[in-house]
């Protein structure tokens, strides 16, 4: 009988901090679209996406790789965080982090988008942002190619990236 006793307060206990875990903790999914601009692709590498939440910077599991902006337009969307806990609280920034393999294609020849050093240490996004214990939220943003890409003369392009939050949503 002791043993059952035993057994059943210890079941209680896990359950009891199982549940508190799940309820400090929320879902945060990512997801990124485009403006349109006058060039046949415009691709970035995205390696990383990360939130400051809790006082910390947190890596967030990342569908990482080449993404064609123009794909992005008229309602179109990609998930770049399929899903990812984060402490509940507040989340001040979101950084996406970019890759060396960024790419123009204008009037189908392929050009390099050089990086400025602030750049590669990634991108930040304000969030601001108060998220609920239990919750699941959606943050989309818009990578706005037509103002980020700047053609610096003799066909050389710059990539001076330009995001804004679209809308974050409980879901």
């Amino acid at each position: 009988m002791k043993a059952v006793l035993k057994t059943g307060l210890v079941m209680m206990v896990f359950a009891l901090f199982s549940c508190k875990n799940e309820k400090e903790t929320g879902n945060i999914i990512v997801k990124m679209t485009d403006a349109p601009i006058n060039a046949d692709m415009v691709n970035v590498d995205i390696v990383g996406v990360s939130v400051h939440a809790a006082g910390n910077w947190i890596n967030l599991n990342t569908n990482g790789g080449g993404y064609n902006l123009l794909d992005l337009q008229n309602g179109i969307d990609t998930t770049l965080v399929p899903g990812g806990s984060i402490p509940a609280g507040k989340v001040n920034q979101m950084r996406l982090i970019l890759g060396q393999n960024n790419t123009i294609m204008v009037d189908s020849v392929s050009y390099p988008l050089l990086l400025s050093s602030q750049d590669e240490s990634g991108l930040k996004l304000n969030i601001n942002k108060d998220f609920l214990p239990g919750v699941d939220y959606i943050i989309k943003f818009d990578f706005v190619a037509d103002e980020s890409v700047v053609e610096q003369g003799n066909r050389q392009y710059r990539l001076k990236p330009v995001l804004k939050t679209v809308y974050i949503e409980e879901i």
